[in-house]
């Protein structure tokens, strides 16, 4: 009987130490996933902010909302 409670554990365990391996691959993948997707945000935000002139922003503030 506790043998067989034993092999039970042991099986557990090895189950959830693969499922912890697959885990820590998968969350390892979506940091680099995360990191590239940040860097591609900020180069698109230097972009557009340098071809953004003060003058369309300016346009921009005086234009009234379509809801008025």
């Amino acid at each position: 009987m506790l043998e067989k409670r034993v092999i039970a554990l042991e099986e557990k365990y090895l189950h959830q130490d693969r499922l912890v391996t697959e885990l820590n691959a998968i969350v390892a993948e979506q940091a680099l996933v995360i990191e590239e997707l940040v860097q591609h945000i900020q180069r698109s935000g230097e972009t557009s902010n340098s071809t953004v002139s003060a003058s369309s922003l300016d346009t921009l503030k005086d234009e009234v909302p379509p809801h008025y």
